[in-house]
C-alpha cells in the first residue's frame, strides 16, 4: 500500500514537471525575442541556399526601377506580389525554404540605393512587443550602411539583423 502511494506521488510529480516544462518552453517560444530570432536564423541556414537567396534578391532589384524600390511586397502563397507606384504589379516566386520560417510570413521591402549603400531586399519578421528581426540581402559586395541593429553577416552580401522594441 505504501509503495503504490509513493508511485502515485511520483507519477503526479512527473506529470506536473512535464506540464510546467512544456509551459515554460511554450512561453519562451512565443515571447523570447532572441530565442525566436535564433531559431528563425538557424532554420534559414538549414533550409535556404544563400546563392539562391542572393540571386532571387538581386534579380528582384533589377526588375524594379530604382525610383520604385521602396514598394512594400505582400506574400501570397509562395509567390511575392509587388505593387508598384505606377499601378503595375509583378509576381515572383519566393525562394525555396523561406516559407514557414516563423508562424507569420516575412514582410519584404525593396530598398533603393542611397548614401553610398547598394539597393537590397529586406525580409523582416516579428512585430508588436517582440521587436523585429530579419535579413538584408544584396549583391556579394553589399554591406548595410546602418548597423544600429544587432546583426551578423551570414555570407557576403547577406546579413541577419535584430531590432529591439
Amino acid at each position: 500500500m505504501r509503495q503504490s502511494h509513493l508511485l502515485k506521488i511520483f507519477g503526479v510529480g512527473v506529470i506536473a514537471a512535464l506540464i510546467i516544462g512544456g509551459g515554460a518552453y511554450w512561453w519562451r517560444s512565443m515571447t523570447d525575442y532572441n530565442y525566436i530570432a535564433d531559431r528563425c536564423e538557424r532554420k534559414i541556414e538549414r533550409r535556404c541556399d544563400p546563392r539562391v537567396l542572393q540571386s532571387w534578391a538581386t534579380n528582384l532589384i533589377m526588375r524594379v526601377s530604382l525610383g520604385e524600390t521602396n514598394s512594400r511586397v505582400d506574400l501570397v502563397g509562395k509567390a511575392v506580389s509587388v505593387d508598384l507606384p505606377n499601378g503595375n504589379s509583378m509576381r515572383v516566386t519566393l525562394p525555396q525554404g523561406l516559407d514557414g520560417i516563423w508562424r507569420h510570413r516575412p514582410a519584404v521591402v525593396l530598398r533603393e540605393a542611397r548614401g553610398g549603400e547598394e539597393a537590397y531586399v529586406l525580409l523582416l519578421w516579428g512585430g508588436g512587443m517582440l521587436g523585429h528581426w530579419g535579413m538584408s540581402i544584396g549583391s556579394p559586395s553589399f554591406v548595410p550602411a546602418q548597423w544600429d541593429r544587432q546583426g551578423r553577416q551570414w555570407k557576403p552580401g547577406i546579413y541577419f539583423w535584430r531590432e529591439y522594441r
